[in-house]
Order: C-alpha cells, then sequence, then structure tokens
C-alpha cells in the first residue's frame, strides 16, 4: 500500500503517511457532502486530458489521458484507431445524407466531442479499444510534473508548448506535450490526486 499524496510505502494498517502525515484513504472510506456521503468509486473518471506522448525525438502519438480515482489509463488514438473511428463516423453522415458543408461541421465536431466517451467508459472497455492502451497506477508515480502551454493571447493560435510529466518507480519517464493554458482547476485536480509529487508550473 502506498501513500495517495507523497507515493512511499506505507504500513498495511497505516492510518496516516508516516513521510507527509498524510491520512491513509481506504476504498471503504467516503467523502463527505452537504447531504449524504458518497462512497468514492475508484472507476470513476475525473478528467480526460488530451496530450500527445513522445516515443522518441519523431514518434508522437496522440493520447487521452484517463484521470481515475486510483490510476490513469492511457488511451492512444493511433493511426490504425484513428482511420477506423474516421470511417465509422462518415459512414453516419453519409447515412443521414447532411451534406458537404454539414457532413463536414459534423465531423469536426465528432472529434472536438471524442474526449468525452472516456467519462463512461469502463477501464477494461478503454484497455479493449487498443492494444497498446495501459493502466498506470498512482502508487507507481513518483513525481508529475504539469507545464501549461505558452498563452499567446491567440485563440488561433494552437501550440503543443504545455508538458506532462510522469516519473514511474521504475524509473522510467513518460512524456507528454500539450496546448492546455494552466489554470487554477487543473492545479487543484492534480493536487488533490497526487499531492506533494506535483510539480506545477506556469
Amino acid at each position: 500500500m502506498f501513500c495517495s499524496q507523497c507515493g512511499k510505502q506505507l504500513l498495511d494498517n497505516a492510518k496516516f503517511c508516516s513521510y507527509c502525515g498524510a491520512p491513509v484513504l481506504k476504498s471503504t472510506q467516503t467523502v463527505a457532502s452537504h447531504t449524504d456521503p458518497t462512497p468514492i468509486n475508484k472507476e470513476n473518471v475525473i478528467w480526460v486530458f488530451k496530450a500527445d506522448r513522445k516515443f522518441g525525438l519523431f514518434k508522437v502519438v496522440p493520447c487521452h489521458v484517463v484521470f481515475m480515482e486510483d490510476k490513469l489509463v492511457l488511451a492512444y488514438m493511433t493511426a490504425e484507431l484513428q482511420k477506423a473511428e474516421s470511417a465509422k463516423a462518415s459512414a453516419e453522415i453519409k447515412e443521414d445524407k447532411l451534406g458537404f458543408f454539414k457532413g463536414s461541421a459534423a465531423m469536426i465536431k465528432y472529434w472536438a466531442n471524442y474526449h468525452k466517451r472516456y467519462y463512461d467508459m469502463s477501464v477494461d472497455d478503454i484497455l479493449a479499444q487498443e492494444p497498446s492502451n495501459a493502466i498506470i497506477p498512482y502508487s507507481q508515480i513518483t513525481e508529475v510534473l504539469f507545464n501549461g502551454n505558452e498563452d499567446f493571447n491567440d485563440d488561433t493560435v494552437n501550440t503543443n508548448s504545455g508538458k506532462l510529466h510522469f516519473e514511474l518507480t521504475n524509473g522510467e519517464t513518460l512524456k507528454f506535450t500539450h496546448s492546455q493554458a494552466a489554470n487554477r482547476s487543473i492545479k487543484d485536480t492534480l493536487s488533490r490526486l497526487f499531492g506533494r509529487r506535483l510539480k506545477y508550473k506556469i
């Protein structure tokens, strides 16, 4: 068992982390609300983040990073999957007889909303979508770096200068780039999930 805040290994019956003092969350604990306590659902998707995974100098693969309570799931958008999804969307547009302009708008909307499907998918369904998809338990993450995309004050500019890195217990670093500007909501979400393991930069 590992601390959800600092990632250090804990004793089996520990109630608090001996390293950072954070309370140990059990799957049977509840989160307080204004009415009734709500059980923690570890399969509940908290946030889906669009990024590009850097495998090397020239290999970059689009990816949806699906954050859950105790793990993240990497859902890669490989060229094969993009082709299959585009074909499926094209078939639906053709069946609806939308025409060129409405069809083009429908295709743009399809891809703009594509990430939303992961909020309703189970982990098994995400893993079955693409063989390279993977689960990373938070207990295997020792440090998280989030660097927001540069602000050009121009909505038409879309660069991937932002960084999202995960350092793992085996020494590997998963490197992603993204176009998301830094904001308080992102910081609060990552802070809640990773605590002191988070390095948040603007």
